[in-house]
């Protein structure tokens, strides 16, 4: 799921139309008008896309599990393929850049680079056995991303981590996190905190002074997906057919 911003828009995989019927396609909820435009070209493998800071392109899996592609939000055409090595479970834009960060299903992190299709493997930051990169976030700045790590052994992950993507060095730790079944981690676009959804909490953390803050929404049982918008003003949730947006305010 990603917020777009100007004017305030969610996009998310789902059924396709407003009555949420037909098969599964990226779908564009405009949050002040209500209504949801449905790209029905955009029914590719999976449901791991990422949209980037301008709006207008969508990266996706493509056909087979060794692919992805670039496709255009205006035209709802597909206008590059890129081959990949591994098989990959998450994926992001760079921020600023021509390139995509993802993950594999046997712990390798990679960059794409959008313009020459050229693939490079940062690092392998979790062992092949030990299961895939499950969420992944980069910095505003691209410099570092936040990931995690859930299958394998042990099966809950190896907590939330803050690694640099020039190699994959390993920064920081979120503390207390190795089982509490990590299910999403965002990057604050202002650089302000890390958020990571774990059932029905977000645990906001300043992975810099080690603060953590928890919001727990009961009522929605598990948090599904959430993303904050590209100037920090807004989360939005998802669960159980439904999305909720909350406005985030400065203290």
């Amino acid at each position: 799921m990603h917020v777009l911003r100007d004017p305030l828009r969610v996009a998310y995989i789902g059924p396709s139309g407003q009555g949420g019927s037909g098969h599964n396609v990226l779908n564009i909820w405009n949050v002040s008008s209500d209504v949801v435009s449905s790209f029905d070209e955009f029914h590719a493998n999976g449901l791991t896309f990422s949209i980037d800071s301008t709006n207008a392109r969508i990266s996706m899996r493509g056909a087979s599990n060794y692919e992805i592609w670039i496709a255009s939000l205006n035209d709802q055409r597909v206008h590059q393929k890129v081959n990949i090595p591994d098989r990959f479970f998450s994926l992001q834009w760079l921020p600023g850049q021509d390139a995509l960060l993802f993950g594999s299903f046997d712990g390798g992190l990679f960059t794409a680079n959008i313009e020459n299709g050229v693939v490079r493997k940062l690092a392998q930051i979790y062992a092949a056995d030990q299961g895939l990169v499950d969420g992944l976030a980069p910095s505003p700045d691209g410099k570092a991303v936040v990931t995690f790590q859930t299958l394998g052994t042990p099966a809950v992950g190896t907590g939330v981590e803050v690694r640099s993507t020039n190699d994959g060095r390993l920064i920081s730790q979120m503390p207390g996190t190795a089982n509490i079944g990590a299910q999403e981690v965002a990057w604050d676009p202002l650089d302000r905190f890390i958020v990571c959804s774990a059932r029905d909490t977000l645990i906001l953390w300043n992975w810099r002074s080690g603060d953590r803050a928890l919001m727990t929404i009961g009522e929605l049982g598990s948090i599904a997906h959430f993303s904050i918008n590209a100037d920090g003003s807004a989360l939005a949730l998802a669960d159980r057919g439904m999305i909720r947006i909350f406005r985030i305010q400065e203290q």
